[in-house]
C-alpha cells in the first residue's frame, strides 16, 4: 500500500497548475496568525475580529460565469468533472483514472490516522492549503473521512477504535489543531470558498466537527461546568461561534433542490444532516455545562448572547429544525434534532423582550408563518419516541409565544398544537411510574395550558383547552398528586422517594398552576354575567367549564381530605385544599349539593349501566350489571354497552386509573 504522503503526491492529475506543492507539515503562514489568535485571545469575540465573507466573487478559472444561491444557474464544477454523467450517474471509470484504489487508499489513511493522529492532522492541513480551489482534491477527501472515524468511534471502549483521552487532546487541541482547522475551512479562510467545494467534502468536514465537539462531551459528561473556563472549551466556544454567521448566508446549500444537485443528488438531505448533528452536538456541550445561557448572571448572559453571535445560532438552529424531516429515510428525523429547535428558542429565555420578539417575527412569522411553525410542534409532539425530557424542553420552548401573543393566538387550536400536547401528555403519563415525576410533568404542561388561557382571548385560548383537551381532568390529578406528594413512601425502611423541600416545592408549582387558572375561570364567569343580560343565562364556556368541572371537583376534594392517621397536614396543603375549592365556588358548585348528588350518583353507578345510550342507564337491569376489571369504578349489563363506552372514552379514564 502507497503511504498517504506519497498517494497525496499523486492527487490532481488532471489540473498540473494545481499538483500538491507542499506536505512539509509547515503552517500556512496567514492561517498560522489566524490559530494564534483563536488559541491566545480570550476576551474579544472571534467574531469581532475576523471578517466574515461567505460570497467572494469565485475565479473565472473554476467557473465560467458567476453563480448565485438557491436555485441559481451554473456549469459543471471542477468537483463533478468528469465524474457525473448528464443523468446525474457517476461514470467510474473516468473517476478512478483520476483517483486510483479509494478502497485500498482509504484503508491506507485510516491506518496512518489511526497510528499518527497528530502527523495526520498536519497532513490535513498541508492538504488543504495545497487544495484545487473546487476541484477534485482526491487526498484531502479521504483524509478527512479518515479523521472523522477516527473522532466519530473513539469513545468505542474496544480496540481498534477507542481513541485514548490524551491523544484525543494533543491532536484535536494541541499545536496546529485539527479543531481549529475545522473553523478556519469553515468560515475563517475568508480566500476560500468552502460552500462551493464537493458536497462530500464539505459533509466530511462538518462531520468531522461532530466527532469532536461529541467525543468532547463524551470525555467531560458530568463536568462541562467546571470545564467552563478551560482553554479546550473556550476555542470550542469562539470558533463555533465564529462559524455561525457564515452557515446561515449560506443556508441555501442545506435546502433540497439547491444548485449543487445537478452534479451530486440529494446533497441537500446529506448536508442538513450532518449539520444538524454538529448543531446538537455543541448545543449539548454548552448547554450540559450552562454555558451558553449563561445562567449564573444575567450580565454574563447578555455579553454571551450579544457578543458570541448566539443570535446566528438561533437562526440557523430554527432553520434546520423545520427541516428536520428530510434528514431520514422514515421522515421523521433523529429524535435528538427536536432538540435543535428547542434551543433555538430557549437561547432567548433570558433575554430582554425586545430581542425575543424581533427573533420571533423575523426568524418564524415572517419565513415560515405562525401556523406552520405550530404545525410543526405539534408533529413534534405527537411523536410516540419524544418522551422525558426531551419532551419537556419542547413544553417549555413554546413559551416563545409570549413575545407575539396576537400573531400566536388564532392558530394554537386550529394548527392541532393543543391537542397534540394533550395527547403527549397521556403517553408520558403511561411512562411515569414515579408520584413525583408525574406531579411535576403535570405543572410543566399546566403552567403552558395557563399561559396561553389567561393570554389569550378566551375563544382562541381558554375554550379550546376546556373542550378539547379535558384540561380540567389534568387539573385534578396534578392537585391530587401534588397534594399527597408528602404521603407517599416506597416500601419497607428506605429512605422517601423525594425531599420535604421538594414536595414543598412541587405542590407550590401546583398552587401557583391552579391560582392562574382560577384567573381565567374568573374572567370566564364574569364575561358571561356582563353578557347574559336581563335573561340571565350564562355563556356557552362557562356551561362548558361548570359541566366538565362538576364531574372532577367533588371527588377531587374528597380525595384531599384523605390522610394517612399518622400524617399531619402542612400550611401548604391546606392552602392547596382551599383554592380548589375556592375553583368549583367561583363557577357556581356547592360542597352539600355536589355531596348529596354525588351519594345519589353512587348508589345509581352500583345499580344501573355506565353506558350513556343504554336503556338501563338510569333504572336498574333485570340481572345486575359487571363491574370493569380495569378500574372497579364502573359496571355494565352487558360486553356490547362495555365496547361502546369503552370506544367512547371510558379507555382513557379506565387506563389512568390502572
Amino acid at each position: 500500500m502507497m503511504h498517504p504522503q506519497n498517494v497525496a503526491a499523486q492527487c490532481h492529475k488532471h489540473d498540473d497548475d494545481y499538483a500538491l506543492r507542499r506536505a512539509d507539515m509547515t503552517f500556512d503562514s496567514e492561517y498560522n496568525s489566524c490559530s494564534r489568535e483563536l488559541l491566545l485571545t480570550a476576551t474579544t469575540p472571534l467574531a469581532h475580529r475576523i471578517s466574515l465573507q461567505p460570497s467572494l466573487a469565485l475565479p473565472p478559472s473554476v467557473y465560467r460565469h458567476s453563480m448565485s444561491g438557491f436555485g441559481g444557474p451554473r456549469t459543471r464544477p471542477l468537483w463533478a468533472e468528469p465524474y457525473f454523467t448528464r443523468d446525474n450517474e457517476m461514470d467510474l471509470s473516468a473517476y478512478l483514472k483520476v483517483t486510483g484504489d479509494a478502497q485500498r487508499d482509504r484503508l491506507t489513511f485510516n491506518a496512518y490516522a489511526r497510528a499518527q493522529p497528530v502527523e495526520a492532522c498536519q497532513l490535513l492541513r498541508a492538504l488543504y492549503n495545497s487544495r484545487v480551489p473546487c476541484g477534485t482534491n482526491y487526498s484531502l477527501w479521504l483524509l478527512t473521512q479518515s479523521m472523522v472515524d477516527l473522532v466519530m468511534f473513539g469513545n468505542d471502549p474496544n480496540p481498534p477504535r477507542h481513541l485514548p483521552r490524551e491523544t484525543y487532546y494533543n491532536f484535536v487541541f494541541g499545536p496546529g489543531c485539527l479543531a481549529e482547522l475545522c473553523f478556519f475551512m469553515i468560515a475563517l479562510d475568508e480566500k476560500a470558498q468552502f460552500f462551493e467545494e464537493s458536497p462530500l467534502w464539505i459533509r466530511g468536514v462538518l462531520d468531522l466537527l461532530s466527532g469532536i465537539l461529541g467525543l468532547y462531551h463524551f470525555y467531560n459528561e458530568g463536568r462541562l461546568d467546571k470545564e467552563a473556563n478551560s482553554p479546550a472549551t473556550k476555542l470550542l466556544r469562539r470558533g463555533g461561534c465564529a462559524i455561525w454567521g457564515s452557515l446561515w448566508e449560506n443556508r441555501w446549500l442545506f435546502e433540497d433542490g439547491n444548485r449543487q444537485e445537478e452534479f451530486s443528488p440529494e446533497a441537500g438531505k446529506g448536508l442538513r444532516f450532518a449539520l444538524c448533528n454538529s448543531i446538537f452536538e455543541f448545543f449539548r456541550i454548552f448547554r450540559d455545562g450552562e454555558i451558553t445561557l449563561g445562567e449564573d448572571s444575567e450580565e454574563r448572559m447578555l455579553t454571551e448572547f450579544h457578543d458570541h453571535d448566539l443570535d446566528n445560532l438561533a437562526r440557523i438552529s430554527l432553520f434546520c429544525w423545520m427541516r428536520r424531516s428530510g434528514t431520514s429515510s422514515d421522515g421523521a428525523g433523529a429524535i435528538e434534532f427536536e432538540l435543535i429547535g428547542c434551543y433555538a428558542l430557549l437561547i432567548f429565555h433570558k433575554t430582554q423582550t425586545a430581542d425575543r420578539r424581533a427573533f420571533v417575527q423575523a426568524e418564524i412569522m415572517e419565513p415560515y408563518g405562525v401556523h406552520e411553525y405550530l404545525e410543526h410542534m405539534a408533529q413534534s409532539l405527537r411523536r410516540p419516541d419524544l418522551n422525558g425530557g426531551l419532551l419537556v424542553n419542547v413544553i417549555n420552548s413554546l413559551q416563545v409565544f409570549r413575545a407575539d401573543v396576537p400573531s400566536f393566538s388564532p392558530h394554537f387550536a386550529s394548527s392541532g398544537l393543543l391537542h397534540a400536547m394533550r395527547t403527549a401528555t397521556e403517553r408520558q403519563m403511561s411512562l411515569l411510574e414515579r408520584e413525583d415525576l408525574k406531579a411535576s410533568f403535570l405543572i410543566t404542561v399546566m403552567f403552558f395550558y395557563d399561559s396561553v388561557c389567561s393570554r389569550c382571548p378566551l375563544t382562541e385560548g381558554a375554550g379550546p383547552i376546556i373542550r378539547q383537551c379535558n384540561y380540567v381532568k389534568l387539573l385534578s390529578l396534578a392537585t391530587r398528586l401534588s397534594f399527597h406528594i408528602k404521603d407517599t413512601s416506597p416500601p419497607g425502611d428506605g429512605p422517601p422517594p423525594i425531599s420535604l423541600q421538594a414536595g414543598d416545592d412541587i405542590m407550590g408549582k401546583c398552587l401557583t398552576a391552579l391560582t392562574d387558572f382560577i384567573e381565567v375561570a374568573q374572567e370566564i364567569v364574569t364575561h358571561s354575567t356582563s353578557s347574559s343580560g336581563r335573561n340571565g343565562r350564562k355563556s356557552g364556556l362557562h356551561l362548558n367549564l361548570r359541566d366538565v368541572l362538576k364531574v372532577e371537583w367533588f371527588p377531587t376534594y374528597a380525595n384531599l381530605i384523605v390522610r394517612p392517621a399518622a400524617a399531619r397536614e402542612t400550611m401548604r396543603q391546606t392552602k392547596l385544599r382551599e383554592t380548589w375549592v375556592n375553583l368549583g365556588e367561583i363557577v357556581g358548585l356547592d360542597l352539600e349539593r355536589e355531596y348529596a348528588e354525588v351519594k345519589r350518583e353512587g348508589r345509581r353507578r352500583e345499580t344501573c349501566c355506565a353506558w350513556k345510550d343504554c336503556q338501563w342507564h338510569r333504572v336498574p337491569p333485570p340481572n345486575p350489571p359487571r363491574v370493569c376489571k380495569g378500574c372497579g369504578e364502573v359496571r355494565y349489563c352487558s360486553k356490547t354497552c362495555q365496547t361502546d363506552d369503552w370506544r367512547a372514552g371510558h379507555k382513557k379514564d379506565c387506563r389512568r386509573l390502572k
